[in-house]
């Protein structure tokens, strides 16, 4: 069976994962090579890729951020109170193998943790900011720990936790992550990035508030909300599922994506089931 090399791994072979280590991999902008060929469980192989090490650190946890204090302090921050993550920088900090001194005390949302861990300062280039959608080469990695292939994607979004794509889906919790495009897809079509769940939609999953309501009245409730979700089944889909489309609403024709399209000799398979307008439908035939 299998079992993670980690001696001090806390369940060794009680994961649901393992990842063998090739030793050339730069995720997590982590040097691998002196775990080449060993067998990590999930937990060990996600805490070297944040830490550097496998090593847990020793000594009482800290307390956890209020809710008041989740809010990131640099001033140039998109989005400060987006996102899972917040973390306080104290003076041993050493993460990224950066000075962090300057930053003691601060509280930075897990973007500009992540920035600063890559690039030592929290202020974006000219370039980053001009493109929002290019994820550097060592950073091509799906964060979301269920990923079936998490380095081998086409394609990678970092997400903008401001975004209400898949109509109006809430991203806040996933700001700054990076998704491959298959988990990307997955949550903007179901909510969820978990595999054969949807997530909760009290909006549409509606109950008699009477208990006493007779099973007919439900059933013609249920009837006449599906009357209506086939009217409004073609406005539905008007409406392009790409993130950074400039006009998501606006276009003569829409597509639906089939994973089985040869179009311009491109993989469909990672944008399937998307609706995309036609401009986004041309580009993506032509450029992937």
């Amino acid at each position: 069976s299998r079992k993670c090399s980690y001696a001090n791994c806390s369940t060794p072979a009680g994961s649901s994962k393992y990842i063998k280590i090739d030793g050339v991999s730069k995720a997590g902008g982590r040097d691998w090579s002196p775990l080449a060929g060993r067998l990590l469980c999930n937990a060990c192989y996600y805490y070297y890729n944040k830490k550097g090490t496998l090593v847990r650190a020793q000594g009482p946890r800290k307390d956890p951020l209020g809710e008041a204090q989740k809010r990131c302090t640099y001033k140039e921050c998109a989005a400060p109170t987006l996102g899972k993550y917040f973390f306080q920088i104290d003076e041993h900090k050493r993460a990224g193998g950066k000075d962090w001194t300057a930053l003691t005390g601060e509280v930075l949302c897990e973007a500009c943790y992540n920035q600063y861990i890559k690039r030592g300062t929290l202020e974006r280039s000219s370039n980053q900011k001009r493109s929002k959608g290019k994820i550097q080469p060592e950073e091509r990695r799906c964060s979301f720990v269920g990923c079936a292939n998490p380095e081998g994607a086409r394609k990678y979004i970092q997400i903008d936790g401001g975004t209400r794509a898949g109509e109006g889906r809430d991203w806040s919790q996933m700001h700054g992550q990076i998704l491959c495009g298959a988990c990307y897809n997955q949550f903007l079509r179901k909510g969820t990035l978990e595999r054969g769940v949807r997530a909760p939609d009290t909006a549409k999953r509606m109950h008699p508030d009477d208990e006493e309501a007779s099973h007919e009245e439900h059933a013609a409730k249920q009837a006449a909300k599906a009357a209506a979700a086939a009217a409004n089944q073609v406005s539905v889909h008007k409406r392009c599922h790409y993130q950074y489309c400039d006009n998501p609403t606006r276009s003569v024709h829409f597509f639906e994506v089939d994973p089985n399209s040869q179009v311009g000799q491109q993989d469909w398979t990672q944008i399937s089931g998307m609706v995309l307008c036609n401009a986004c439908h041309k580009r993506y035939s032509r450029f992937g």
